[in-house]
């Protein structure tokens, strides 16, 4: 199933956007969006988070979205000791999220339950490195072209993760 490309965004908005949430403009975003619900492997991200944080402090993870399994994130977020790195946007209408995307350096899937995975989709649109943990999930993320096929562990996408930090190039490619 395809998406229609979302408005662009302008400098202004991503700026009151990052203002808004505390993002600062070194700040290096991942960024997930869709419905924050328990079987979208959501709560992986943040010992992701944590072992990116060791070799970039600049790191923010930020859940774009809102449903059931949000409380447990934050609350996750909370004990992890970082949570001041962790934003929680709650549910952002459709024609306002290319704001989100753009205020983003990397969008992160690990959902391993999806069928289509739309916010991939709109992820590439906007032009983002997309890190993904279940490979048949879209034929838009193709490994070392335009994003990375992580395996199902925290190491694995804070890996991957990394290596796109540490190789502003390869995420200009991607």
């Amino acid at each position: 199933t395809g998406v229609d490309a979302l408005p662009r965004a302008t400098a202004a908005q991503v700026n009151e956007f990052k203002k808004r949430f505390g993002i600062a403009k070194d700040d290096k975003v991942m960024s997930y969006v869709g419905r924050l619900a328990a079987e979208k492997n959501l709560a992986s991200l943040i010992p992701t988070l944590k072992k990116v944080l060791k070799k970039h402090p600049n790191a923010r993870l930020m859940y774009v979205g809102d449903f059931d399994f949000r409380e447990e994130l934050e609350r996750l977020a909370d004990e992890s000791g970082f949570g001041d790195r962790i934003t929680f946007t709650g549910r952002i209408p459709r024609e306002e999220l290319s704001v989100a995307y753009q205020a983003s350096d990397i969008f992160i899937f690990p959902s391993t339950t999806d069928t289509q995975g739309l916010a991939i989709h709109e992820a590439a649109l906007v032009g983002l490195p997309i890190i993904l943990v279940d490979k048949h999930l879209s034929e838009v993320v193709i490994d070392g072209q335009n994003g990375f096929i992580a395996n199902d562990s925290p190491a694995s996408m804070a890996n991957k993760v990394i290596t796109l930090l540490d190789d502003p190039e390869m995420c200009k490619k991607f």
